[in-house]
């Protein structure tokens, strides 16, 4: 569902969709919307029916796997280009959002 747009959120919204491969503290976003962090996450969650922790790893996923399946990039790259941790995480992260890991996902969807 889309959001009007002159919703409280979007600034956080353009922040994170410019943004989402970087560290993103909650509090500069609820800054951003000019909301205390417990107004912000509210409204986040009412809004997207996701927390803004999930939405950003969400967007990091679906980046992951535009790259997965365009770039010959190894997986370890790519998790730190979008801004996990490390492998691991990333791993942890893609596996739980798309049911796969990212080796299985780029050797079916190539």
């Amino acid at each position: 569902e889309l959001l009007p747009a002159d919703s409280d959120i979007s600034p956080a919204l353009n922040f994170i969709g410019a943004n989402f491969n970087r560290e993103i503290p909650i509090p500069r976003l609820a800054e951003k919307c000019g909301l205390s962090v417990r107004q912000f996450e509210r409204k986040f969650k009412e809004y997207l029916k996701t927390p803004p922790q999930q939405y950003i790893i969400k967007m990091r996923v679906h980046a992951a796997c535009d790259e997965l399946r365009s770039s010959k990039k190894p997986i370890a790259d790519i998790a730190t280009d979008l801004g996990f941790y490390d492998q691991a995480a990333f791993s942890r992260q893609f596996r739980k959002h798309m049911g796969m890991t990212p080796m299985y996902y780029r050797k079916e969807y190539r």
